[in-house]
């Protein structure tokens, strides 16, 4: 008996997308809704849910955490040396110097049972797996967000002297189990993703990690939580994101027993840019571009608010332009860069959570609070005035570590008042790999940047 009314649609392609023997028993097909009402007529259905997209959930940190080259929890379990980490994301920049093989012992080929897709030299001892899902369709692992080499990097990234983003936050930038071998499984949907968890447990991964998620999934349908629970049984331990959907209590998803699920908190290292205002009053925010021999001008205020395409008609040449935060604040600053203005200040929309991101203009990015206080002197003041000064790195910053504001909160509504997020690591703020140069003299050329934790698990009988 099939499910499906027939074999290809008008196209001539396949309707059928994904067969799922290990994660469920099941596929992933192209239906009509008129389809799915006869298929629920038939002897075995179960359920049928509609395919989503799925989102994203992103030099010092190994310091701040206390791992140790020569003593404790890193040198006894040797940087993970053996370990085969799974990631499910946006794909890989293979090239990246963190995923270089140099030092690293190969692989067991009786335990690896995967492959790469570009095999070597660009397959190495640390890069021995990469594979890309789409619909149904075999594509080129390659990351075109940056999502998937991010936390690739922070999860196994191999050591890499000398990584700064911008020239700031510099030092050796290393993964958590730097010696750890690594696999990429591209995906960009819920269909994309179980295939993803199928093929790492054939693969006989030893953890898969996951930052990736559907919007608010019911607790049945997750496939993160099914794949989670197939995965368990083989003994591999699956680490996910909680949501960004904090810091409302109860929006907790991945929120089963048998997976990790981790929250981010935030380090003690700050890449300061301080805010001085006409009146002498000083708010602290943060900018990955430090520019070298910068004057600190006091220049005039503008408050825009939100820093689109449309900054032509405001008078901002020359000028401080207050902007509210948006998806892409170093869009922003392009788009105020663009426009004539000298430089510019975000409000945060995270509360006190200020962000070091790599500007292509002088700029701070300051807490909610903070911005408010700016754009009242901006109101009150007929000739208000600025000016940004860059500190550089710091360290030892207080208190720390403080749960994200943004870091999805628990307890689960939907699984028994479960305690989530397992645990918290490292997730504000962390350089680390990424696909592309940043900054305001961008080459496109890949930099090494920075780091995070994930525990073993007994196989669940």
């Amino acid at each position: 008996m099939s499910y499906l009314p027939n074999a290809t649609l008008a196209s001539g392609e396949p309707r059928l997308v994904y067969s799922y023997r290990q994660v469920i028993t099941g596929f992933a097909a192209w239906l009509s809704p008129e389809d799915v009402i006869a298929m629920k007529t038939m002897d075995g259905f179960l359920f049928a849910r509609l395919d989503k997209k799925v989102q994203p959930r992103t030099t010092h940190s190994y310091e701040f955490l206390g791992l140790d080259h020569n003593s404790g929890l890193w040198y006894d379990s040797e940087y993970g040396s053996g370990l085969i980490i799974g990631v499910v994301d946006s794909g890989i920049k293979s090239t990246h110097p963190s995923f270089r093989g140099r030092g690293l012992p190969p692989y067991d080929p009786n335990k690896w049972k995967g492959r790469c897709y570009w095999g070597p030299p660009i397959c190495n001892n640390k890069l021995i797996g990469a594979q890309g899902f789409n619909g149904g369709r075999t594509i080129p692992p390659v990351d075109d967000e940056g999502h998937g080499t991010h936390v690739s990097g922070i999860a196994a990234g191999n050591f890499v002297d000398d990584a700064s983003l911008l020239g700031t936050g510099s030092g050796t930038a290393t993964g958590m189990a730097p010696k750890a071998h690594l696999a990429m499984y591209k995906i960009s949907s819920a269909g994309d993703l179980l295939k993803a968890i199928e093929e790492a447990i054939r693969n006989q991964v030893d953890v898969i990690s996951i930052s990736q998620g559907d919007d608010k999934p019911e607790f049945m349908l997750n496939g993160i939580v099914i794949g989670a629970f197939a995965a368990a049984k083989k003994g591999i331990v699956t680490c996910a994101a909680a949501p960004n959907s904090g810091p409302v209590p109860s929006v907790i998803d991945n929120d089963a027993p048998w997976m990790i699920t981790v929250g981010a908190s935030t380090i003690d290292r700050r890449i300061t840019a301080i805010v001085k205002l006409g009146n002498n009053r000083e708010f602290i925010g943060e900018s990955a571009y430090q520019p070298n021999g910068y004057s600190s001008p006091e220049l005039p205020l503008v408050n825009v608010v939100y820093c689109d395409t449309q900054l032509p008609r405001y008078n901002v040449v020359g000028k401080i332009v207050v902007c509210y935060t948006s998806i892409n604040n170093t869009k922003m600053g392009e788009n105020v860069k663009n426009a004539g203005g000298f430089a510019m200040i975000v409000t945060s929309g995270f509360g006190n959570l200020t962000s070091p991101e790599p500007h292509v203009l002088p700029a701070s990015h300051v807490t909610t609070q903070d911005g408010n206080e700016i754009t009242k002197y901006i109101s009150a003041s007929s000739n208000a005035t600025a000016s940004i000064i860059f500190k550089g790195t710091e360290l030892g910053i207080r208190p720390a570590p403080v749960i994200a504001v943004f870091s999805g909160r628990g307890p689960s509504l939907t699984n028994g008042g479960l305690i989530a997020p397992d645990i918290v690591a490292p997730g504000v703020n962390i350089l680390s790999a990424w696909p592309w140069e940043l900054g305001p003299n961008q080459t496109g050329t890949p930099k090494p940047f920075f780091t995070k934790a994930e525990p073993p698990w007994p196989p669940l009988m």
